[in-house]
């Protein structure tokens, strides 16, 4: 759902834009590439916060707790493990991004879960984050939302 506000800027754009053609799929178009836009900060900003702490875990729970405390500390409204399907349900939603927790595991089977939640209409991008080497090598994008991986390497040592 877009807010008022992406809707007004559209509308503007598309009032004030003499060279605009292709009608209604140019102004989706548009509308599209704001809310990818502020999909990418909101991501970016995500990680920046998550990689100024070095976590100490043993399982992917602790993991996920330590998270947990600097999303809160950080101020970033969550839900943690909210069910978006009846097989689905990510570690934590941040406006719309599904954050998924890896420290173990195949990269097939993390692909293959990431493509599930991005495949929900309400998932607007994909956030993973762990330790295994391959996380990496998640795709950039699948079902044309983006998906970033975050390895904490720091967490390592």
């Amino acid at each position: 759902m877009l807010s008022p506000i992406f809707l007004s800027v559209a509308l503007q754009w598309k009032k004030s834009s003499p060279k605009l053609t292709g009608g209604y799929s140019s102004l989706l178009g548009f509308i599209k590439m704001i809310g990818n836009e502020s999909v990418t900060q909101r991501i970016n900003q995500i990680e920046t916060i998550l990689l100024n702490y070095k976590f100490r875990f043993s399982c992917e729970n602790e993991l996920q707790t330590g998270i947990e405390n600097v999303l809160q500390i950080s101020n970033i409204e969550y839900v943690r493990e909210k069910s978006i399907s009846k097989r689905d349900r990510p570690d934590f939603i941040i406006d719309g991004i599904a954050v998924e927790i890896k420290i173990k595991g195949s990269l097939s089977t993390a692909i293959r879960q990431v493509a599930r939640y991005a495949s929900h209409d309400d998932i607007r991008a994909v956030l993973v984050i762990g330790t295994p080497f391959w996380i990496l090598r998640i795709p950039k994008r699948l079902h044309e939302k983006e998906i970033l991986s975050i390895r904490l390497i720091g967490s390592l040592l």
